[in-house]
């Protein structure tokens, strides 16, 4: 079997797979809301570690009604069926490539938490295992259909550049020229930069 024909038939087995995961997480979302991750308990951020620990007498702290709190998102036991333990503050962190640090901080005026959020500049360079796989179809401005498959395995990170092995395999099943080729297939190494418009547009207008 010739290495072309090897190399489609691989990258078309990763593309069904890639479907085939699409598929079920339409089913999943069609037939109802899932519950997402349990809540784990985070080591300590390097700011607060080794910082002298003081007691603060207040008057009141204000908390959240676990129970309340436990109809709209599953508590681990060790915070619901713990009478010591209180939900004082939340926030959700939009996912990032970053390590985001959380401080919760406490009004002892009001006895009332906020929680602070600050996203930690990356690290230089990064290994990574991160691919996608998936299915294009594309109309050429030679008046021809084809349909690509395509497989993307990112193997480092180097500052804001991403590195990653890319291969696709092309079918043209409509258009073809007399003399072109029906399918193709391609393998190489891929260079790109992720970014959020928004982001780019919040910096601007600093």
């Amino acid at each position: 079997m010739r290495l072309a024909t090897i190399f489609q038939i691989g990258v078309i087995a990763l593309a069904v797979i890639g479907v085939a995961h699409l598929g079920i997480g339409i089913y999943d979302r069609w037939t109802g809301p899932k519950p997402g991750a349990p809540f784990v308990a985070q080591p300590q951020a390097r700011p607060t570690a080794g910082v002298t620990e003081v007691t603060l007498p207040v008057q009141k702290i204000i908390i959240y009604q676990k129970e309340e709190v436990a109809k709209r998102v599953p508590l681990p036991p060790s915070i619901s069926d713990n009478p010591d333990k209180e939900i004082t503050a939340s926030a959700t962190v939009k996912p990032s490539e970053h390590t985001t640090t959380v401080l919760s901080v406490l009004d002892k005026e009001t006895g009332k938490s906020e929680i602070f959020t600050r996203k930690e500049p990356l690290p230089f360079y990064e290994l990574s295992m991160k691919g996608r796989i998936g299915t294009r179809y594309l109309y050429t401005n030679l008046s021809e259909a084809q349909v690509v498959t395509f497989a993307e395995m990112e193997v480092l990170r180097v500052s804001s550049a991403h590195i990653s092995l890319y291969g696709e395999s092309g079918l043209t099943v409509a258009g073809r020229r007399p003399g072109s080729d029906v399918s193709y297939w391609k393998a190489g190494v891929q260079l790109h930069y992720n970014f959020d418009l928004v982001d780019v547009w919040k910096s601007l207008v600093k």
